[in-house]
């Protein structure tokens, strides 16, 4: 077999991504925009989680949701990725476990309605499950953002967003993606809200046209 040429694996880097991109629900990124437009009306918390380049992916996504969507004289979303606490991190990883170290964190912060974003390639991970159950039983909005199968995760959330592909950095790329697209989004909304006080979530779909 003829070992491809490194333009050649680029092409087909890129025409993978483009394919996986083009067959992501639009309708679930749309509700995903929906939900976390809503927790920023109604002064709601968002919590993100991952781990590996997920957790630097929820780090990012925690960045742009609090930065990039700043409307001058609008409020300001409440943002908190879990990943970014190593000392809470570790210590719950080593006195308890690896598996409750994200559920643990929310145990002290999350409140119904609040948003949990999960950001897995596999949607199989233990501390994401049961996280995600957690959030559920307490009354939260759950979304996922995941690959492969969607895994365990995407039958326990209200929102899944899949990149339908089993390459782990094309999902991670995929995520990134999203997250900037989301971003991009939410300030149009909350740009929206600053010129027309009217404006609400169920505007959302006319106004981004998704």
């Amino acid at each position: 077999m003829r070992t491809p040429t490194p333009l050649e694996t680029i092409d087909s880097y890129f025409y993978a991504m483009q394919r996986v991109l083009a067959e992501t629900a639009r309708e679930s990124i749309l509700m995903t925009v929906y939900h976390l437009y809503r927790a920023w009306e109604q002064r709601k918390q968002i919590f993100i989680i991952g781990n590996g380049g997920s957790a630097s992916t929820a780090s990012h996504m925690g960045n742009d949701f609090s930065k990039a969507t700043i409307v001058p004289g609008m409020p300001r979303m409440k943002v908190i990725p879990l990943t970014d606490n190593v000392a809470v991190m570790t210590a719950w990883a080593n006195d308890s476990s690896y598996d409750v170290m994200f559920q643990e964190q929310l145990e002290n912060l999350l409140e119904p309605d609040d948003v949990v974003i999960a950001v897995t390639a596999s949607g199989n991970s233990a501390n994401i499950v049961r996280a995600m159950e957690f959030a559920e039983e307490r009354g939260a909005i759950t979304i996922v953002w995941t690959g492969m199968s969607g895994g365990r995760v995407k039958d326990i959330v209200g929102c899944c967003v899949h990149a339908a592909t089993e390459d782990v950095g094309m999902i991670e790329s995929v995520h990134v993606v999203i997250d900037h697209l989301v971003t991009n989004a939410l300030r149009q909304c909350i740009e929206a809200k600053s010129i027309n006080p009217a404006f609400c979530s169920d505007d959302i779909v006319n106004v981004l046209s998704l």
